[in-house]
């Protein structure tokens, strides 16, 4: 279903009409749901960074996160060959705060660790010297107008439409009804996850 069938699909079912603008919102916050529950392989898309400069304190390239397009989540940074046009070797993602050094207190390299927007990676090169890189990351689903769009919305639309429902049920203090799309959305769900890939981390 597009946004708009699903629009209207809940309409159809919480009847009222006069409620058209908290159906909107209410089905905007269940698609964002259903894809953000999870880390779901088709929520992942893949970025060449722009040529980056080793340096900083620890002499390490600096990724902006923010700079990629509705960025929810990193999944893999790898080397970026510039001459060939492909992704390289994988770097390891380190849990902060030992990701720069080992268990000996010796610095770790290649150090691939997340601070706030920024990943850092140390790859033991010269201050001055240049890289690009190869990320994959989640994404958030676009909800911006006119009109929203993603695969869960073609594929599980009553994942959506169900959610949603039970959102506005509890916005009219409707508890039976709300506990019932609860219960149908969680349904399509399972459903979702059992047929899509999980990434893992």
């Amino acid at each position: 279903m597009t946004y708009n069938d699903i629009f209207e699909e809940v309409m159809l079912l919480f009847k009222r009409p006069d409620k058209a603008v908290d159906v909107k919102a209410k089905t905007k916050e269940a698609i964002h749901r259903a894809h953000t529950t999870d880390r779901f392989a088709k929520d992942a898309v893949e970025a060449v960074t722009d040529s980056l400069v080793c340096g900083d304190a620890r002499s390490s390239y600096g990724i902006v996160t923010s700079s990629f397009a509705n960025f929810r989540d990193l999944i893999s940074i790898q080397l970026y060959d510039e001459a060939a046009g492909t992704a390289g070797k994988e770097l390891e993602l380190d849990p902060f705060p030992s990701a720069s050094m080992d268990s000996f207190g010796v610095k770790r390299v290649p150090s691939v660790m997340q601070i706030g927007d920024v990943v850092q990676v140390a790859l033991g090169d010269a201050p001055g010297k240049t890289r690009k890189f190869f990320v994959t990351y989640l994404v958030y689903p676009s909800l911006v107008d006119p009109i929203p769009e993603s695969w869960i919305m073609r594929n599980y639309p009553y994942l959506v439409i169900h959610d949603a429902l039970a959102r506005l049920f509890r916005t009219t203090g409707n508890a039976e009804r709300a506990s019932a799309s609860a219960r149908d959305a969680e349904d399509q769900r399972m459903i979702l996850v059992q047929n899509n890939l999980i990434l893992g981390r």
